[in-house]
């Protein structure tokens, strides 16, 4: 008999031998994944607990648990080197180790994934995601959970051998314009020391950019931008030489100037050399609190013209860091005008200027009745 057109199902007792011998399968099948689920956990509560309480064998459990995890996605990692997921999970694992094992053990781990890491990047030595991951398992190994001793000379020397394999490198430029504050400090440098030492990275930044391979390259550049704001920011700035007095600074920025212009000669098409000849040109007019001179106004027109020339997708995109002063606007003017564009508000700028000298030297022949 039906019930609002669904049929009744046959009682247990009606029930074929066949299904419910198919029924008791299916139940035990279900009460043994149940035990093993339940053993599973009964298993990682144990190994992977309270790290304050050891069990025995429970460091060769999780260390065994966590190299397997290490091994298993080492490859992923080659294959897939810019996937940000694999390099955090690759971190939890051996964060994991910090946690849950003794230290000893723990820094093998890291020591361990250092030498990886090294070898990735002579496979891939611009690989920012290699260079940021290098950063941090230094800074794990140095760290107090594992204590190791400071690795900043080791990592420096690093960078360099990295740079003289591959002048473009810039993850290395990079890498090294952050560890050089700490290793003078630790060296406990003299300002004689530091002063060498700045001298010898302009010599290799300059080796750098005259080198026929390299000239345009943006990382280089970059490079010689960074050793230069040690000389451009003001007195009291975090610096390779803090005590450079301001005449120092403007001495090493005039003989850059020089070598910068040298530059010109057979790097007519660089922008990066007018660029910088613009910034620095006028940094040094900053420093010495004064209007450009009239060669250097010239100076700097050219540069813009060339600017213009070699970069013309960014005319109005880049500013420039330092405006070029006009008599005619107050310091407190200058500051709330903002940065002048590079192409066209610096361009007026100059023409500013250039009038106001030539109204100056008027006046003075005037006066002496030419």
């Amino acid at each position: 008999m039906a019930s609002h057109g669904i049929p009744r199902v046959a009682t247990t007792e009606q029930k074929s031998i066949a299904v419910q011998e198919k029924e008791r399968k299916d139940i035990e099948e279900y009460k043994a994944l149940v035990q093993l689920i339940e053993l599973k956990a009964e298993v990682l509560t144990t190994t992977l607990g309270d790290p304050h309480h050891p069990t025995p064998g429970k460091n060769s459990t999780i260390l065994d648990l966590i190299q397997a995890d290490l091994d298993f996605i080492f490859p992923l990692m080659l294959g897939w080197p810019k996937c940000y997921w694999i390099w955090n999970y690759r971190l939890w694992l051996l964060k994991q180790a910090n946690d849950r094992l003794t230290a000893d053990i723990a820094r093998g781990l890291w020591q361990r994934e250092l030498v990886l890491v090294g070898k990735m990047l002579t496979r891939d030595s611009r690989n920012f995601h290699g260079w940021g991951y290098r950063r941090t398992v230094v800074s794990q190994l140095e760290g107090p959970n594992l204590n190791s001793p400071s690795m900043v000379e080791s990592e420096f020397a690093y960078t360099t051998r990295m740079i003289n394999a591959e002048l473009k490198n810039f993850s290395a430029w990079h890498n090294r314009s952050k560890l050089i504050l700490r290793m003078l400090k630790e060296r406990q440098a003299t300002a004689i020391e530091r002063r060498q030492f700045l001298d010898d990275e302009f010599d290799l930044i300059t080796k750098a950019m005259w080198n026929d391979a390299y000239p345009y390259d943006q990382s280089v550049w970059f490079y010689h931008q960074f050793l230069m704001s040690n000389l451009t920011e003001s007195v009291g700035h975090a610096s390779i030489a803090p005590d450079f007095s301001r005449e120092d600074r403007i001495e090493y920025i005039k003989k850059q100037l020089v070598n910068l212009k040298d530059f010109l000669d057979g790097g007519e098409d660089c922008k990066w050399v007018y660029d910088a000849l613009f910034e620095y040109t006028l940094a040094v007019c900053e420093m010495e609190e004064r209007l450009p001179e009239r060669d250097e106004i010239q100076d700097c027109k050219a540069w813009l013209s060339e600017l213009r020339k070699l970069d013309p997708m960014r005319a109005g995109l880049k500013p420039s860091k330092y405006p070029i002063p006009c008599a005619s606007k107050s310091n407190e003017e200058q500051r709330v005008s903002g940065p002048y564009d590079i192409h066209e508000k610096a361009e007026a700028g100059v023409e500013e200027c250039e009038k106001q000298q030539e109204e100056r030297s008027g006046r003075c022949f005037a006066e002496a009745g030419v």
